[in-house]
C-alpha cells in the first residue's frame, strides 16, 4: 500500500522516473534516492530479520529458554 501511495503522491513509478533522471529534474532526483534508500532499507531489514530468526532457532535448539 505504501508503495503505491509514494507513486500516487509524485505521479511518477520507479521505471519512467529512472529515464526521467536524464532530466536532472529535483523532484525526479529525490525521488529516485528516496526510491533507493527504501529499497536498501527493505534489504537491511529484511537480513535482520533472517538473522534474528536464526539467533532464536539456535538459542531454541541448545535449550534455552529465548
Amino acid at each position: 500500500a505504501l508503495f503505491g501511495i509514494g507513486w500516487g503522491l509524485v505521479g511518477l513509478c520507479p521505471g519512467p522516473a529512472l529515464v526521467n533522471l536524464a532530466g536532472l529534474s529535483l523532484p525526479v532526483i529525490v525521488f529516485v534516492a528516496a526510491m533507493a534508500v527504501g529499497m536498501l532499507g527493505h534489504d537491511a531489514w529484511n537480513k535482520y530479520r533472517a538473522s534474528a530468526r536464526q539467533t532464536a532457532q539456535a538459542t531454541v535448539a541448545a535449550g534455552g529458554d529465548g
